[in-house]
This record gives C-alpha cells, sequence and structure tokens, in this order.
C-alpha cells in the first residue's frame, strides 16, 4: 500500500508482535528521520557489507535474465514480485520497516541527502555520512560510490501522463521506457544499466513507485 497524504500510524505492541501485516509505503521524501534511520538499518543489514541476502537479489535481475523480465507485461508483475521479496528480507530484520518510494515526479530534496541515499552532483561521486549505515554498502565487491547526477537528464512523464496511459499491454510496455527508463537515467552509475542497476540500493525505491502507480 502507498499513500502521500495518509501520516504513519502509531504502531501498538499488539501489532508488532503480528509477524505479517499490512504496512503502508511511505513516500522517501516524507519519513520522519526516525522511519529513515529505521529503514536504513534494516537495508544495511540485508546487504550485510555484501555477504547478505542483498547479493542473491542482485544476481537475480542480470544482463543474462534482462530479455526475459523487460520488454513485455511480465515486466511489471516480475518486479512487483521482486520487490516484494527485498521488503519480506527488510521486516525479517524489522518488522516495522516497509520500503518506502521515491516519487521521481517531485522533487526529493530530503531523498538525496548524506544521511539517506546519498548526496549527487554532476562533477563528483555521491557522498554518504559516516554515520549513515548504507557507507558499508558492497554489491559485486565493489563499495556505493559510483552513482553522479546527468549533465542533461531527460523529463520524466508526469504522473498523470502515466495514469492515463489506462491498463492495456501497450500501456505497459509504454510505461517501462517512460517513466521507469527516464527516472533511471537521470543519474550515471550502474543505476542507469539494467544488468548493473540492482548494485546500487536507490533501484528499489525507484521501483516501488513504479509499482505505486501500476
Amino acid at each position: 500500500i502507498a499513500a502521500d497524504s495518509v501520516p504513519p500510524s502509531p504502531v501498538n505492541a499488539a501489532q508488532q508482535a503480528i509477524p505479517v501485516t499490512v504496512r503502508v509505503r511511505l513516500n522517501a521524501n516524507q519519513m520522519t528521520t526516525v522511519e529513515r534511520d529505521r529503514f536504513l538499518t534494516a537495508y544495511a543489514r540485508v546487504n550485510n557489507a555484501g555477504l547478505g541476502i542483498y547479493q542473491a537479489l542482485r544476481d537475480m535481475h542480470t544482463g543474462v535474465s534482462s530479455n526475459t523480465i523487460h520488454f513485455g507485461p511480465q515486466f511489471l508483475p516480475w518486479h512487483r514480485a521482486f520487490i516484494l521479496q527485498l521488503e519480506r528480507e527488510l521486516q525479517a530484520q524489522d518488522p516495522l520497516v516497509c520500503l518506502p518510494y521515491w516519487n521521481f515526479n517531485q522533487s526529493a530534496p530530503k531523498l538525496f541527502t548524506v544521511d539517506f541515499m546519498g548526496a549527487t552532483t554532476v562533477q563528483s561521486p555521491m557522498q554518504l555520512a559516516p554515520t549513515n549505515t548504507l557507507i558499508t554498502w558492497v554489491t559485486d565487491n565493489a563499495p556505493l560510490w559510483a552513482r553522479r547526477r546527468q549533465s542533461f537528464p531527460p523529463p520524466i512523464q508526469s504522473e498523470a501522463a502515466t495514469l492515463a496511459l489506462g491498463s492495456t499491454l501497450n500501456a505497459f510496455s509504454a510505461m517501462e521506457g517512460d517513466p521507469h527508463g527516464s527516472a533511471h537515467v537521470q543519474f550515471q552509475g550502474p543505476i542507469s544499466n539494467i544488468g548493473m542497476a540492482v548494485r546500487d540500493p536507490l533501484f528499489f525505491l525507484l521501483h516501488c513507485n513504479v509499482d505505486r502507480l501500476w
């Protein structure tokens, strides 16, 4: 479930005791500091400096599999199941955490900071604060430093235009190109390459928004 306008409600002890229940997926740019830090802590544990389950998830989304999971009606449902798997791994670390979404149709100044998904510019690789738990992030034996802003990123189709596509198979294919593809190539680095995109933890926040739009 995703909602921009629904504020998170307090979770009582009885709800915390339920192993599987509905959580609200939050707009990452609107998360409180506590919500953000709980999510980042769980995310870092799933990665475990390259030794965690995250590497196996990354290996499911490679150049070898790209033609099977992209470029057709399977794109949206496959990625829905994919991000749900990651979300379940996060909740195994912290039952109160949900995968947030990057609403790429809106400005997200609180998301692209050293304390969250990294401060990014055109001139230099992304920067993380030493206290950010993602500082230990590793995939494919490589640390997380490669993302930069594109000099001239393509425009991303508006949310209203995406929703107006409807529910035909042609609409699903169009959505894969824009806004999905356009959001990926707002940056340089692995996130802009199908075979390497999952190396960047931003991948799942991007796809969480694609899933919300669907």
